[in-house]
């Protein structure tokens, strides 16, 4: 599916809120000054997967049924895992 720019922008934009929740989160400070404290430098790598369903009759439809079976983002993510489908 192709994704129109401004979705892609939108997308983008909720990644960085979403790392900026982490960055901001006492509680995720706290943990991560906790580790400092036992002499580990922390570096933390998340992934996010967004996953966008085109809804029938655009942004105020309903949702499309999902078909049965796994979509090709299915399949990548669990290729990820080395889950064979087979």
């Amino acid at each position: 599916m192709d994704i129109p720019h401004e979705v892609q922008v939108l997308v983008d934009e909720l990644g960085e809120a979403l790392v900026a929740a982490l960055v901001n989160d006492t509680a995720c400070r706290a943990l991560a000054a906790r580790i400092q404290e036992q002499g580990f430098d922390l570096a933390l790598a998340l992934e996010a997967t967004v996953a966008l369903t085109l809804r029938v009759g655009g942004a105020e439809g309903e949702t499309e049924e999902p078909e049965p079976g796994f979509s090709d983002e299915d399949r990548a993510f669990l290729r990820k895992f080395k889950i064979a489908l087979e």
